[in-house]
């Protein structure tokens, strides 16, 4: 039978095979069997990964090229991550490289009598599991109903945390993975808002709503003009950990 394989083409501004790139502008790789090449992500020192599955959809791979084209054995030894979760129908389709190199891929894992749950994968610069995501580099979401589920994409915010767009098939969502916890948070969040001087200071709303990931904004006024300078502090009180109140608001 015929077996498919990862391949990656690098073009001149000109539209041009780039003979600088493993000599011929293309590179084809055959990981093992039949191969699924679904997401890649460019590096700032110009490495390339790039994610899929092989041994036709059984299993989850990861492989790094060099500027050059040509394999990086300092990613895991010889260039090449090939992952069995649990038995079968593992793949990786979504990558991305964080501010400080670490890699985060998304995809797939099968669990026996479960179904295929949406798995992230936190690898260190050298192709190591990141132990320090989730204590052994893997973080498995909650299933949905249905019995399938599937990272497509994975995006960094700028505080550092992870936004990843689900597959749920035949629907989709958006979680958000605080990368220091491992949280996933997703839903929004009910504010109160209470003047602790309220015959003096009056806020234009008692109670405000927000989704995970944005912000609002209140305003604070006082009931009389002031016979001297006077001061409006706002701090949050108590609540979830991950809001945070200052002067711009929510």
């Amino acid at each position: 039978s015929n077996n498919v394989d990862f391949i990656i083409a690098r073009l001149t501004t000109q539209g041009l095979l780039d003979g600088t790139f493993n000599f011929t502008g293309q590179r084809i790789l055959d990981i093992g069997g039949s191969d699924e090449f679904n997401d890649m992500a460019l590096a700032p020192d110009g490495t390339i990964v790039l994610v899929g599955s092989t041994a036709s959809h059984s299993n989850w791979a990861v492989t790094r090229l060099l500027p050059n084209g040509q394999t990086d054995t300092s990613f895991s030894g010889d260039g090449l991550d090939v992952r069995d979760f649990f038995t079968s129908a593992d793949q990786s389709a979504a990558v991305v490289i964080q501010p400080d190199g670490r890699i985060v891929v998304g995809g797939s894992a099968y669990i026996p009598n479960t179904g295929s749950v949406t798995t992230l994968v936190r690898y260190n610069i050298d192709g190591s599991l990141d132990t320090t995501f989730d204590g052994d580099g893997t973080l498995t979401l909650p299933l949905p109903t249905g019995g399938f589920a599937r990272a497509l994409a994975i995006g960094v915010q700028r505080d550092g945390n992870l936004v990843v767009l689900n597959d749920n098939h035949p629907s989709y969502s958006i979680f958000r993975v605080n990368v220091t916890d491992r949280a996933i948070q997703s839903g929004s969040a009910s504010v109160s808002i209470t003047g602790f001087v309220p015959q003096s200071v009056i806020v234009s709303s008692g109670a405000l709503s927000l989704n995970e990931g944005t912000t609002n904004t209140f305003t604070v006024r006082l009931a009389a003009e002031p016979t001297s300078n006077v001061t409006v502090n706002v701090a949050k009180a108590s609540g979830d950990a991950d809001l945070s109140v200052g002067a711009g608001g929510i």
